[in-house]
């Protein structure tokens, strides 16, 4: 396995298996909401990933992080008519 850390081991896993990597209470099959909530966790997933870079210069800035998930979560809601108590990680952004 060598040097495995979590930050490669889930962009190792991004996008395509990144249901490998999250918590399967976030989404859960036959969910109405279920492409809208993947695609706000990729977002979010991709987001982390750019925090977490090797060097720091490579790193998003927070101002940048933060804008990131405020855009993130104006489309999920916006997107959906019915926003689930789920997804109340992101009415703390």
């Amino acid at each position: 396995m060598g040097d495995l850390s979590i930050q490669r081991w889930v962009s190792d896993s991004f996008p395509g298996e990144i249901h490998k990597v999250m918590d399967s209470n976030l989404v859960q099959l036959g969910d109405e909401e279920t492409d809208a909530k993947i695609q706000c966790l990729l977002s979010i997933m991709e987001l982390a990933l750019s925090c977490t870079l090797v060097t720091p210069d490579a790193r998003i800035s927070m101002e940048n992080a933060l804008s990131t998930l405020k855009k993130t979560r104006l489309h999920f809601v916006s997107s959906q008519p019915k926003v689930a108590s789920s997804s109340l990680l992101l009415h703390a952004i």
